[in-house]
């Protein structure tokens, strides 16, 4: 699991090379702080 205190621009896909196996897990799991950073309401909904 990527883990850091500190935001840095990278390239998407050098960290989730596959958006369904990769980026949207760790979205669900990290939401709290993408909207955090966002400074937005963000709710998870499953489909």
């Amino acid at each position: 699991m990527l883990q850091s205190s500190l935001l840095q621009n990278v390239a998407p896909r050098a960290i989730w090379s596959h958006e369904a196996r990769d980026f949207t897990p760790w979205l669900a799991e990290n939401l709290v702080f993408v909207a955090d950073a966002l400074n937005m309401a963000l709710e998870f909904e499953a489909g």
